[in-house]
C-alpha cells in the first residue's frame, strides 16, 4: 500500500492539469518574478518577455503541447533576445 505522502503526490499530479496556456504562463510569470525578473506578457508577439536588472531579455513561449511549429514560433524571437525558451507542461506518468 502506498504511503500517505505518495498518495498526496499522486493527487497533486492528477489535479494539476494545465487547462490553458494562460494558466501555464501564470506559473512561469510567478517563477520569474520570484527570481527578480521584470515580466511583460503578450508583447512583441511573444507570450512572455522578461528583463533582468542587467538588461538581459528572455522570451518565453507557453504552449500546452510540444510541436515543431512551437519550435519555429520560438525561433522567430531568437535574434531579438539573449534567451529564448518554450514552456510546456511536464508529462507525469499515471
Amino acid at each position: 500500500m502506498p504511503s500517505a505522502q505518495a498518495r498526496a503526490m499522486a493527487r497533486r499530479r492528477r489535479s494539476h492539469r494545465w487547462t490553458s496556456e494562460a494558466a501555464l504562463a501564470a506559473q512561469v510569470v510567478a517563477y520569474l518574478r520570484r527570481q527578480s525578473w521584470r515580466v511583460f506578457q503578450e508583447i512583441a508577439g511573444a507570450d512572455i518577455v522578461a528583463r533582468d536588472a542587467a538588461g538581459e531579455l528572455w522570451v518565453i513561449e507557453c504552449k500546452r503541447t510540444w510541436s515543431l511549429a512551437v519550435l519555429a514560433q520560438a525561433d522567430r524571437h531568437r535574434d531579438g533576445c539573449h534567451r529564448c525558451s518554450i514552456a510546456v507542461p511536464a508529462a507525469f506518468p499515471g
